[in-house]
């Protein structure tokens, strides 16, 4: 292990980040040979990161960065979802949450519903700052849990 990853102070090089902004792009759904020749990071080097705890370390946090950053957006597509009876997503919501038991019914209730924002809203107050954010999130779920 190099001193950057013994110091937990790893610097990407300006190729591994024109790489991971390609690789991480969600709009973009590239393989890695094709990432390569479009960014000029030979395919090996690309293989090579792949081969440093460092580097995956770096990349894992740049994938929970992007995740963290749609995390609300995924909580009201998913509640818009089982809102809508879609089994699936209020399962999805209680796996979110630790909570879901496999013996549960599919005929979900529209408390147990509620029971979910409530938790929903937990995360998110425990996530955000924003009290004006905060209050937009609210009444968007008190709309969703009203229709």
């Amino acid at each position: 292990m190099d001193k950057e990853a013994q110091n937990g102070t790893f610097q990407p090089s300006p190729e591994q980040i024109k790489f991971i902004e390609a690789y991480l792009d969600l709009d973009n759904n590239k393989p890695i040979t094709e990432i390569s020749k479009d960014t000029g990071v030979p395919r090996r080097t690309i293989y090579n990161w792949f081969e440093k705890e460092d580097f995956i370390n770096w990349l894992n946090s740049k994938k929970n960065e992007i995740l963290a950053k749609s995390l609300i957006a995924r909580y009201l597509t998913a509640i818009r979802k089982a809102m809508a009876g879609d089994f699936s997503y209020s399962k999805l919501l209680f796996e979110m949450e630790k909570e879901y038991m496999p013996a549960i019914s599919h005929n979900i209730s529209i408390k147990v519903t509620e029971i979910v924002i409530t938790h929903v809203i937990e995360v998110i107050n425990k996530f955000i700052e924003d009290d004006n954010l905060k209050r937009k999130i609210g009444e968007e779920l008190t709309r969703i849990n009203l229709n």
